[in-house]
């Protein structure tokens, strides 16, 4: 995990104290880190979150570059951590798999939705290499959850009036 590798890189000897009004750039080149301290972890379902904070105030949280890895991690901070900060103007979300299907043909279909309720945003996310779909398109409509299933029903509906197979919904 990343979080050992950045414990494991800090060196006591060179970390370097700092004044509240110093900038967050590390005084020495060698480590990155060593301008923060304590370091602390956060454990995961994934991983170890590195999490390390100036004196002054702030922290940084280190994460793994890969997606699937990160995600569950930051997911996992929002949730403990800064709690109190999300959820203010919380977003329902509602698609479904489009396998096969061109955005050029679903376009009428999705700025009718707009238009018909203009507090959800109608998005379409194509994908080419879907290990189980190939490819297709994750059309849907997300905004204020009162909103979306009104939404989501016209565009369902839509998409049967032309004809178009779906695949699963998801529903976030």
């Amino acid at each position: 995990m990343l979080a050992s590798a950045v414990l494991s890189t800090i060196d006591p000897e060179r970390v370097e104290p700092m004044v509240d009004d110093a900038p967050l750039a590390p005084r020495r080149s060698t480590s990155y880190v060593t301008a923060f301290t304590p370091i602390q972890l956060i454990v995961t379902e994934v991983g170890e979150v590195a999490v390390a904070t100036r004196p002054a105030g702030g922290a940084v949280h280190f994460v793994p570059g890969f997606p699937v890895m990160a995600w569950p991690m930051i997911e996992a901070l929002l949730d403990t951590r800064y709690a109190p900060l999300h959820g203010q103007g919380r977003l329902a979300e509602q698609s479904v798999i489009v396998p096969g299907a061109m955005e050029a043909t679903l376009t009428p279909l999705m700025q009718a939705v707009e238009a018909a309720h203009p507090s959800v945003r109608v998005f379409s996310l194509p994908s080419v290499d879907h290990p189980v779909y190939g490819r297709h398109i994750e059309l849907g409509v997300k905004g204020a959850p009162p909103a979306v299933p009104d939404a989501y029903r016209m565009l369902r509906s839509g998409l049967a009036q032309l004809g178009i197979a779906t695949g699963p919904e998801l529903v976030r």
